[in-house]
Protein backbone atom coordinates (compact mmCIF):
# COMPACT_ATOMS: atom_id res chain seq x y z
CA UNK A 1 0.00 0.00 0.00
CA UNK A 2 1.76 2.93 -1.28
CA UNK A 3 0.07 5.50 1.26
CA UNK A 4 0.20 3.45 4.25
CA UNK A 5 3.29 6.50 5.86
CA UNK A 6 0.10 8.75 5.12
CA UNK A 7 -1.72 6.52 6.98
CA UNK A 8 0.66 6.42 9.74
CA UNK A 9 1.64 10.33 9.87
CA UNK A 10 -2.21 11.01 10.25
CA UNK A 11 -2.94 8.83 12.83
CA UNK A 12 0.60 10.26 14.66
CA UNK A 13 -0.89 13.81 14.72
CA UNK A 14 -4.49 12.93 16.29
CA UNK A 15 -4.60 14.94 19.41
CA UNK A 16 -7.97 13.75 21.00
CA UNK A 17 -9.25 10.43 22.10
CA UNK A 18 -12.40 10.25 20.14
CA UNK A 19 -10.57 10.55 16.73
CA UNK A 20 -8.31 7.88 17.89
CA UNK A 21 -11.05 5.63 19.23
CA UNK A 22 -13.25 5.89 16.11
CA UNK A 23 -9.72 4.93 14.20
CA UNK A 24 -9.13 2.03 16.02
CA UNK A 25 -13.37 0.79 16.26
CA UNK A 26 -12.43 0.85 12.27
CA UNK A 27 -8.99 -1.03 12.23
CA UNK A 28 -10.78 -4.02 14.72
CA UNK A 29 -14.03 -4.13 12.82
CA UNK A 30 -11.97 -4.42 9.50
CA UNK A 31 -9.65 -7.02 11.47
CA UNK A 32 -13.12 -9.48 12.05
CA UNK A 33 -13.93 -8.62 8.65
CA UNK A 34 -11.09 -10.44 7.10
CA UNK A 35 -11.15 -13.13 9.52
CA UNK A 36 -14.38 -13.53 8.63
CA UNK A 37 -13.64 -14.04 5.05
CA UNK A 38 -10.78 -16.19 6.04
CA UNK A 39 -13.01 -18.47 7.98
CA UNK A 40 -15.42 -19.21 5.08
CA UNK A 41 -12.83 -20.73 3.49
CA UNK A 42 -13.08 -24.00 5.85
CA UNK A 43 -15.34 -26.79 6.31
CA UNK A 44 -16.07 -29.61 8.75
CA UNK A 45 -14.23 -32.02 7.92
CA UNK A 46 -11.51 -30.14 6.23
CA UNK A 47 -7.87 -31.53 6.97
CA UNK A 48 -6.14 -28.35 8.12
CA UNK A 49 -2.63 -27.22 9.36
CA UNK A 50 -1.19 -24.40 11.90
CA UNK A 51 1.99 -23.83 13.77
CA UNK A 52 2.06 -23.28 17.45
CA UNK A 53 3.97 -20.18 19.07
CA UNK A 54 6.95 -22.83 19.59
CA UNK A 55 7.02 -23.53 15.88
CA UNK A 56 5.43 -27.15 16.07
CA UNK A 57 3.49 -28.02 13.12
CA UNK A 58 -0.37 -29.21 14.06
CA UNK A 59 -2.15 -30.83 11.97
CA UNK A 60 -5.69 -31.89 12.05
CA UNK A 61 -9.25 -32.13 11.19
CA UNK A 62 -12.05 -29.32 11.40
CA UNK A 63 -14.79 -29.64 13.70
CA UNK A 64 -16.51 -26.48 13.94
CA UNK A 65 -16.52 -23.20 11.75
CA UNK A 66 -17.48 -20.28 13.70
CA UNK A 67 -17.38 -16.55 12.15
CA UNK A 68 -13.71 -15.69 13.40
CA UNK A 69 -12.54 -19.06 14.75
CA UNK A 70 -12.35 -23.07 13.53
CA UNK A 71 -12.43 -25.84 15.92
CA UNK A 72 -9.66 -28.20 15.21
CA UNK A 73 -9.81 -32.18 16.69
CA UNK A 74 -5.99 -33.23 17.17
CA UNK A 75 -5.89 -36.65 18.26
CA UNK A 76 -8.42 -36.25 21.63
CA UNK A 77 -7.49 -32.85 21.65
CA UNK A 78 -10.02 -29.75 20.42
CA UNK A 79 -8.32 -26.57 19.39
CA UNK A 80 -9.65 -23.44 18.90
CA UNK A 81 -7.69 -21.81 16.42
CA UNK A 82 -7.93 -18.40 14.85
CA UNK A 83 -8.77 -18.63 10.93
CA UNK A 84 -6.00 -16.68 10.04
CA UNK A 85 -3.54 -19.45 11.26
CA UNK A 86 -5.09 -22.20 9.06
CA UNK A 87 -3.88 -23.63 6.21
CA UNK A 88 -4.96 -26.21 4.07
CA UNK A 89 -1.85 -27.39 2.43
CA UNK A 90 1.19 -28.24 4.69
CA UNK A 91 3.08 -25.70 6.44
CA UNK A 92 7.10 -25.44 5.05
CA UNK A 93 8.89 -25.28 8.20
CA UNK A 94 12.23 -26.21 7.29
CA UNK A 95 13.64 -25.08 4.05
CA UNK A 96 14.91 -27.40 1.23
CA UNK A 97 18.74 -26.54 0.75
Amino acid sequence: MSNMNDIINAISNIDNFDDLRQIVDAVNDQNKQINRMKSRKFSVGDYVYFTTRGGEQIDGVVTKVNPRTVSVRVGMTRWKVDASLLSLEPINTKEVA
